[in-house]
């Protein structure tokens, strides 16, 4: 679950407002108790900008993530097949438009996760959870990796197929006009 900070207090009231209101995904019965949930649009809150790390993000899951996901925002793992899109405005839901994997749930490769953003598999988000332990992650089983990444660094689209560079993970955004850092990535402006 999400805990963000709240917008404001009322100090007449005994609860405060939630920084997502109607939007606000936090079912849990402490955060229902001590927040109020205002009718708000999705417009009437701020653009958030992109985190520089994406979907390999490992603060975004963290245990105390709400003060860097009130500030930043992620790729959502399931992109266009997200189920919650209108719930979840600190995530981004950009459509990847990848082809369904051949093998599909049958697929060998569903635990590697440059495999998973590139063709589609039934049921399976196209990005992996970064694992809290990376490249020292001991376990091994086929469960928990195909729900973690451990190190690999991945974004939306790793290669522009035309271009046969990396995309940069700032995007139109990206405030590095070297020479040698321009003629590596790309960057595209959505």
């Amino acid at each position: 679950m999400i805990f963000l900070p709240p917008l404001h207090s009322d100090s007449n009231e005994k609860s405060l407002e939630c920084l997502w209101g109607l939007h606000c995904n936090d079912k849990t019965k402490e955060h229902v108790n001590h927040f109020r949930h205002c009718q708000t649009s999705k417009s009437d809150h701020k653009q958030i900008d992109p985190c520089r790390y994406g979907v390999n993000c490992r603060l975004q899951f963290a245990r105390n993530n709400s003060v860097h996901n009130s500030k930043y925002s992620h790729p959502c793992r399931f992109a266009e097949h997200c189920r919650n899109p209108d719930n979840e405005i600190y995530l981004t839901h950009e459509p990847l438009n990848v082809k369904l994997c051949k093998y599909d749930k049958n697929c060998r490769d569903r635990t590697k996760p440059f495999h998973r953003c590139q063709y589609q598999h039934t049921d399976l988000p196209y990005y992996l959870i970064p694992c809290r332990d990376q490249s020292n992650c001991t376990n091994q089983s086929e469960n928990h990796r195909m729900k973690y990444s451990h190190g690999e660094q991945i974004g939306p689209l790793q290669i522009d197929k035309h271009e046969k560079k990396k995309i940069c993970n700032y995007g139109a955004k990206c405030s590095n006009h070297n020479d040698h850092h321009r003629a590596k990535f790309v960057h595209p402006s959505n």
